[in-house]
C-alpha cells in the first residue's frame, strides 16, 4: 500500500483537500509495523510501549483469561470504547441512526458472536489521506466479508484537525464513507499505543476464537483477501 507523506500546509485545509496525507511507502507484511503516517503538529503518532498490557481493564466472564500482551501470539486484553455498531434496535444495517453506546472487544469474541472468525481493528485519523482511501475500501469489503465471519472495527484516534477522536466525529467518518461496520472514538489511543506501530492507519488482526493477535498487517484492506479467506466460513 502506497502512502504519501503529509505536508504541513494541509493542516488547515478541510477534509476534502487532505487526501494526500500521511506517510511514505510501506512494504512487506511482517508483524511489528513501523510504517504509516505523520501526525499533525502537537500530536503524537502511535508508537512503541511495553509488551505487557496489565491496565487495559478487567475481562468479563465471556472473554479469554490472561495473561495479556500486545505482541503477535499474545491474547489481547479486552478494551472498551464508545461508538456505533448496528444492533437489533431497528431493522436496518445503519449503525449511525442509533445513539452511541459501549463497544468492547468482547463483542467480537466468538464466545459472544458465534459467527465471528477474525477481527480487523483499523485505527484511523481524520487528517490521514490513506485512512480515507482505506475507509472507502472498507465500505465495500465489510459487507462482502461480514457474512463469512470477518469482523471490522474502525477506531478514530483523531479528527481532521488533530483533536482527540469523539463519538460525533466517529459518526461523521462512518457516514462520510457509507460504512456499515462499527466505528468508535479512540481518544485514549487504545488501538495504537503500545503495539509498536509508528504510523496511521494502523491495523491489528485478531483471531476471535482466542482473541490472540495474528499479525499487524502493513498492506491495505483490499490486499487482505487471502488472509480473510483463511479464516472465513
Amino acid at each position: 500500500m502506497t502512502r504519501w507523506r503529509r505536508s504541513p500546509i494541509l493542516a488547515a485545509l478541510p477534509l476534502s483537500l487532505s487526501l494526500f496525507a500521511c506517510a511514505g511507502d510501506v512494504g512487506g507484511g511482517t508483524p511489528g509495523p513501523d510504517g504509516g503516517g505523520t501526525a499533525p503538529d502537537g500530536a503524537t503518532a502511535p508508537d512503541g510501549g511495553a509488551p505487557s498490557d496489565p491496565d487495559a481493564g478487567p475481562a468479563p466472564a465471556t472473554y479469554p483469561p490472561g495473561p495479556y500482551g500486545q505482541t503477535v501470539g499474545s491474547t489481547l486484553a479486552n478494551r472498551i470504547w464508545q461508538g456505533y455498531m448496528d444492533t437489533t434496535a431497528d431493522a436496518d444495517s445503519d449503525p449511525f441512526n442509533e445513539a452511541p453506546h459501549q463497544i468492547t472487544l468482547a463483542d467480537f469474541y466468538r464466545g459472544n458472536d458465534s459467527r465471528s472468525r477474525l477481527l480487523l481493528i483499523d485505527q484511523s485519523a481524520g487528517w490521514c489521506g490513506p485512512c480515507q482511501e482505506e475507509a472507502a475500501v472498507m465500505a465495500t469489503s465489510g459487507p462482502r466479508w461480514m457474512p463469512r465471519g470477518i469482523r471490522f472495527l474502525t477506531a478514530m484516534w483523531q479528527d481532521v484537525e488533530g483533536n482527540p477522536g469523539s463519538t460525533d466525529y466517529a459518526a461523521t467518518w462512518g457516514q462520510m464513507f457509507g460504512l456499515t461496520t462499527p466505528v468508535v472514538a479512540d481518544p485514549d489511543n487504545l488501538a495504537g499505543d503500545g503495539f509498536g506501530g509508528k504510523g496511521i492507519p494502523f491495523y491489528i488482526l485478531v483471531d476471535t476464537a482466542t482473541m490472540k493477535i495474528v499479525e499487524f498487517p502493513q498492506v491495505g484492506i483490499g490486499d487482505m483477501d487471502s488472509i480473510f479467506e483463511r479464516y472465513a466460513d
